[in-house]
């Protein structure tokens, strides 16, 4: 390089310079003024126009600036949903375990319940000519309740009343819970009949006069006789009507056999007791024998307080008893499917599938007069049929026409 000596002017040019010594200049010394105010006007200018906008930071800027403005909100709605989750997680919980408690609730109350835990719910209302101190005691032993009858009656009678926590429900067709428990009359009472007072009341043809006036008086109520000693007051009215039948014989009269007419016999009894099962509101009969009426009675009281959790629900909304007492066949739906098994080619299952359905003899009856029609059982299933066989228009028809007939001797059942 030449030992040179250059002034440099604003006005002077510097083309006398190769490259290479421009670019070292440009490096080791300051600038020259005119670069120096060329930038200073550069940047008074961009002070007053605004810089120009380089798509890629513009991308970033949009995504940072609206992220900033969006995360508060979203933060928020996140949270307040998990809240409604968790109330609405939490509702559940509850609703599902009171519904859990309310079915085992209904579950207990409907259960079939022992005899000797269910007469302690039973309140025992006796007449004042049967209560005494070992009947009591019996009472008492079992942990049932026991009150005075306030009333007076032809016979010693007994109603139940029941200490219940639970009500029946139509609808739902179970028990329901009640709170607090109420005290509720059962629709039965029993009547302690003395075997020669009710063959006496035969006789003077006043036993269905007292019958209905009692069920005027308690509307609802099932009646349950219990005879005391009734097959030694049986066997008394049959020797008797043999020794006047024998003395008129030996004096050879003809009317022997109208001596022997003024005593109740077993077959009278028998007729007068399903009278009662057919037409009245009656329940049904327990002979007790010599020393053992108490016993029978506590029975009976066991048997009915267990009763409500037995209830079965028939196909037309009504509620068939399956209770029974005495000896199979004294209740009314037995006797009313005996009768039904009088008809020709019906079974005992068809007869229990009619009385599922229909399950008094009145019932069925009051069917057919509403409806006139010959094939109202066809399309009823047979109970324990395995093709699901049904009971057909022909024996329908045969059942109908059995019913309505006017011949008295051809015609099963008239009011």
């Amino acid at each position: 390089m030449n030992n040179e000596v250059i002034i440099l002017d604003s006005d002077s040019s510097i083309s006398k310079m190769d490259e290479s010594d421009k670019q070292i200049i440009d490096i080791l010394s300051p600038l020259p003024l005119t670069k120096l105010s060329t930038v200073q006007s550069q940047k008074e200018e961009s002070s007053d126009t605004e810089l120009p906008e380089i798509p890629f930071l513009k991308r970033i800027n949009r995504g940072v600036s609206s992220s900033i403005i969006c995360e508060s909100p979203k933060l928020e709605m996140k949270s307040r949903g998990k809240e409604i989750d968790k109330k609405t997680k939490n509702k559940r919980k509850i609703v599902d375990q009171e519904e859990k408690k309310h079915a085992k609730e209904l579950k207990r109350i409907n259960k079939k319940r022992v005899k000797d835990q269910a007469i302690q719910d039973i309140e025992v209302v006796v007449d004042n000519k049967i209560v005494d101190e070992e009947f009591r005691i019996k009472l008492g032993d079992h942990g049932a309740k026991i009150s005075r009858f306030e009333g007076s009656s032809i016979c010693p009678i007994i109603r139940l009343k029941r200490h219940s926590d639970s009500e029946w429900d139509e609808d739902s067709r179970q028990y329901i819970p009640v709170n607090p428990p109420k005290v509720t009359d059962e629709p039965y009472a029993i009547f302690v009949w003395n075997g020669d007072d009710f063959l006496a009341k035969i006789k003077e043809n006043r036993i269905f006069e007292f019958h209905e006036e009692w069920s005027m008086r308690n509307l609802n109520f099932k009646a349950l006789y219990i005879f005391d000693q009734i097959e030694e007051a049986l066997k008394k009215q049959e020797r008797l009507a043999q020794r006047d039948f024998r003395k008129a014989v030996m004096d050879s009269k003809n009317s022997g056999m109208n001596e022997a007419s003024k005593y109740i016999t077993r077959m009278d009894f028998d007729s007068i007791l399903l009278d009662l099962q057919l037409s009245r509101n009656f329940g049904g009969y327990f002979c007790s024998k010599k020393g053992q009426m108490y016993d029978d009675i506590i029975k009976i009281i066991k048997t009915i307080a267990i009763k409500p959790y037995w209830l079965q629900s028939a196909a037309n909304g009504s509620v068939v008893h399956s209770l029974c007492i005495g000896p199979s066949g004294l209740n009314n739906t037995d006797t009313f499917q005996k009768m039904l098994q009088e008809v020709l080619l019906l079974t005992k299952s068809i007869a229990d599938s009619i009385t599922k359905h229909y399950p008094t003899i009145n019932t069925l009856y009051s069917a057919f007069l509403d409806s006139q029609d010959e094939s109202l059982l066809a399309e009823i299933p047979i109970s324990g049929s395995k093709a699901n066989r049904k009971i057909g228009l022909k024996m329908s028809q045969k059942i109908y026409r059995l019913f309505m007939n006017e011949n008295p001797k051809t015609g099963m059942y008239r009011q």
